[in-house]
């Protein structure tokens, strides 16, 4: 996978994504996350459409240091601070 990764000065920092209701817009210390847009677009999906209510894909600049892997491929956890994200993709509910 392809990693977006930004060096400032000393630090290396990683942009990081998390697929969540619509009410929520931070990341938190222990969050699961990705590092792949698309996986967090299709996981917002899927949550608003199980949860039957808007979801969002936030993302964060966050220091590499913060994510360490998690148990599943392509999944990492969160270890920072809470930090606010961006709103990048937006998922409607569709009623039947």
């Amino acid at each position: 996978m392809k990693m977006k990764i930004i060096r400032l000065a000393d630090d290396i920092f990683v942009v990081i994504y998390r697929a969540v209701p619509d009410t929520v817009s931070e990341f938190r210390n222990m969050d699961y996350v990705t590092k792949s847009k698309r996986w967090a677009i299709g996981h917002a999906e899927h949550v608003a459409a199980v949860d039957e209510e808007p979801a969002i894909v936030l993302r964060a600049l966050v220091p590499s240091s913060d994510i360490k892997d998690a148990f599943n491929p392509g999944e990492y956890r969160y270890i920072g601070p809470g930090v606010i994200g961006k709103v990048v993709h937006r998922v409607e509910h569709e009623t039947y």
